[in-house]
This record gives structure tokens, sequence and C-alpha cells, in this order.
């Protein structure tokens, strides 16, 4: 088993993956992300294809080098909070020797070849608002849980919103459906009233002043451009991406001081955020990338993602 995840490791079936009857000695390291002061956890990049390829070649290498029954590596990329296993080895052999022998040189290897790299990414200060209370009625389902490449779209955009916010929440109608997430789960105070209604819920159950707004579809969602969006939003109340003629309202800044429109326009039944954009004066439009706002709203959607290949790393 050589393998690259963008969610937790099953620690127990990559052990059980090395178990061999002719094997007298299996021995594996399991690396954690550790509390170190001001950190939330690690963001693990990598090349994909290379890092695949070498993991294989070290793999092989270490088999030249001792006479082993099987050997597993898996590893972790994206965002990996404290505590949460990053990577897993395990290797089983006749004898303890080269068991021992192996883990350490495939751990060590791995470090120094592998194009995997960890980062530790300065915290924005505002709170972070994942919208996941739609009826997802084009989809058919919860696109929510919808996957690609075996990770949930939801657990996509939570690998890269965790490590960029002081704060972290999802608005949901159905709270229970998100609780392995571990994150602050707010009940829509207004159900079903589209994205408006979500956004209205954050602005009146977060603290800070400033929220970043994202749908949970977005699965080529970008660190850059939030951090694009977040510093050339400051001091506006709301900041739009842009790209040709389209605007992406849910992937936006949004101010607490546009509460009392957010209220005005569920009131009146006006649930467009095009509509309630246009009658805010201080805001910013930035020229984004377009496919970094692609979001998936039905089936064909996610097809047409998985045919097109455009996902760099995670």
């Amino acid at each position: 088993m050589i393998q690259i995840t963008g969610g937790p490791i099953d620690v127990s079936d990559v052990l059980a993956s090395v178990a061999d009857q002719k094997a007298g000695a299996s021995v594996h390291f399991i690396g954690t992300v550790r509390e170190e002061p001001g950190i939330k956890g690690l963001r693990y990049e990598y090349y994909k294809g290379m890092t695949e390829k070498l993991l294989c070649e070290i793999v092989e290498e270490a088999k030249k080098r001792s006479p082993l029954r099987k050997v597993s590596v898996v590893h972790r990329v994206g965002w990996v909070p404290i505590g949460e296993v990053s990577v897993v080895i395990a290797v089983s052999s006749a004898h303890r020797h080269e068991a021992f022998e192996a883990c350490r040189f495939l751990i060590e290897e791995i470090k120094q070849k592998v194009p995997i790299w960890k980062r530790n990414l300065p915290v924005v200060p505002i709170t972070g608002v994942i919208l996941a209370g739609g009826r997802s009625s084009r989809f058919g389902s919860n696109k929510a849980f919808a996957t690609y490449e075996g990770i949930p779209l939801i657990d996509r955009v939570v690998n890269v919103m965790s490590p960029l916010f002081q704060k972290l929440v999802i608005v949901t109608n159905n709270p229970a459906e998100y609780e392995r997430l571990h994150l602050p789960l707010l009940r829509d105070l207004e159900p079903y009233k589209g994205p408006l209604g979500g956004i209205y819920t954050a602005l009146r159950q977060t603290s800070n002043d400033t929220l970043f707004v994202v749908g949970c579809d977005m699965p080529l969602l970008s660190e850059e451009v939030i951090r694009k969006i977040i510093e050339q939003g400051k001091g506006a109340d709301a900041a739009v991406p842009v790209w040709e003629n389209n605007r992406e309202y849910l992937m936006a800044l949004y101010s607490r001081r546009l509460l009392p429109l957010f209220g005005r326009f569920l009131r009146e039944g006006r649930l467009s955020l095009r509509g309630l954009c246009g009658e805010v004066n201080n805001i910013v439009w930035v020229p984004i990338d377009g496919k970094l706002a692609w979001n998936v709203n039905t089936e064909s959607d996610l097809q047409k993602l998985e045919a097109t290949d455009v996902i760099g790393p995670l």
C-alpha cells in the first residue's frame, strides 16, 4: 500500500496491510502533528505524480536493502490538525532487525527526497463561514458529501479554510450531518432562505465584525485567492471576486455593518445576493482566475470537473 490521501489515515488498515504469516516481526512509524505555540495544525502540500513515483522508488530500494515481506506507506496532504496522523509507515519481515532498519530508512528517505512540505500559515483574524444549508435539489442528494478523488467536497473546503481563520463555522439546517468535522455548527435562523439567510445567521451569531463566506461545494478553493480578497476588501462593507462577466457572491467578504440590510431583504422576501450587493455602496470587486470559483450544482458539474483534471496540489 503506497498512498497519498487528503483525508484522515486509518492506522489500523495500514498496519493490517503488512500482516504476513511468514513475518516474525512488524514495525511501524506514526507521525503526528504536535502542539506548538500559535499552531492550529499544518498544511501538507505536494507535487502530484512526482510524489507517488518517488515513494514507489524508495519502497523498492528498501526491499533491495532488506528481505522484507510487506511495506506500506500512507502520507496525508492538505490540512492536518494538531494531534492527527500525517504519515504511517509499516513494514514486516522475518526478523526484527530488518524491520527496524527498513522503517528508519523509509522515513528518513521520505523526509529528505519526497516533495511533500508542510506550512504553518498565519491566521486571519476574522471568521470563516461555510454555508451548507441548501436543499441540493439540482444535485439530487447532499452535494457537500459528493466526492472528488475520494474526498467529500466539504472536506476539501474545510482543508483550505481551517488553517486560515481565527474561527471557522458551518451554517446548516442539519447540524448532525456535520458533527464529524468537529467545527462549530450554527443552525440556520432562516431555514431554506438560500445563501442570504445563511450569511444573515452567521452575522447574527458570530462575534467578529467581518466574515469570509464560501459555499460547501467549491473544490478549487484557493488559499491565495482568499487572502487576496481579504486584503483588497479591508475597510469595505463587502468584497466580491469577479472574472469576465461573472461575480461570485459565495466566495466573498461581508461586514457586520450589512446586518440591517440582510434583515430587510429577508423581511421583504428578497433572497438575491446579487440584488443585495447592488445596494452596497462600499463594495470592492476583486479580479480572480475564474476556475477558482468553480462550484458543483449538478452531477454533470462534478463529471465535468473529473474530466478536466484541473485540481492542483492539495
